[in-house]
């Protein structure tokens, strides 16, 4: 298991038997022949974000609190890896080996395409296509997705619908754009990004309905003091040696 929270050295190196090359922030994996079973495991903390790519050249964005497990034997049999909370997968094309994607009660199966992932609510995962084709796999059904179109999966359904706008890749660049969410969907996204713990003295805190942005590269209070305004001061914060409190 490798966790990116860890400082890479800028020589290759190898853990087991894979071996990483950690060039210009994109952390570059290949496998030997003959390496055999096993799975190899990267996990991104909160707080952080990191560019992987894969032996076959697929390359995936993981978002923070995020995780990707594979075969070390990748790039000889199934491209098929893991993943648990969110990433953007550039796939690599081969059209004699389809890559595969699982998330919990979800599985996505490209031969060569551009989507994203979003897995951190294992109930309820959604994935957005920006280019190429996919299969889609869930709740017993199969159906395939088309540009400008995304999929949400859960333990008893699959629905399409389309999307107008980037939001669903804008994470990337560091900005979450949130349309009528709840105070916990934003209180969870506040504690991936910028690994702090939340709590609500009160359990109707959660709930509620706001349109807000979070611009990673700037101060979380800055996000905090925004929240505030919209809700017209009904909600307030103590932040506190990385425990960020609503009340």
């Amino acid at each position: 298991m490798v966790n990116l929270n860890d400082a890479l050295p800028a020589q290759p190196f190898t853990i087991g038997s894979v071996t990483l090359n950690n060039d210009k922030e994109v952390l570059v994996l290949s496998a030997g022949k003959g390496t055999g079973a096993g799975k190899a495991s990267l996990e991104v903390p909160a707080g952080k974000q990191h560019s992987v790519k894969l032996p076959d050249g697929t390359v995936a964005r993981l978002n923070s609190a995020s995780s990707l497990k594979f075969s070390v034997d990748f790039n000889e049999g199934v491209r098929e890896v893991e993943l648990t909370g969110e990433a953007y997968f550039d796939v690599a094309r081969d059209e004699k080996r389809p890559f595969i994607v699982r998330s919990h009660a979800a599985q996505i199966k490209v031969l060569g395409t551009s989507f994203n992932v979003n897995s951190y609510n294992p109930k309820n995962i959604i994935t957005s296509l920006r280019s190429g084709s996919i299969m889609m796999q869930g709740a017993g059904k199969d159906t395939v997705l088309k540009p400008g179109e995304a999929a949400t999966v859960t333990a008893s359904s699959m629905t399409v619908s389309k999307y107008s706008d980037d939001k669903a890749f804008t994470w990337k660049d560091g900005i979450i754009d949130f349309d009528k969410a709840s105070l916990e969907e934003i209180g969870d996204a506040l504690a991936r990004w910028y690994d702090v713990k939340v709590a609500y003295a009160r359990p109707g805190l959660k709930g509620g309905s706001y349109k807000l942005r979070i611009d990673k590269s700037k101060p979380i209070q800055k996000s905090l003091d925004v929240l505030k305004r919209l809700s017209d001061g009904k909600v307030n914060y103590t932040l506190e040696k990385g425990q960020l409190t609503f009340k």
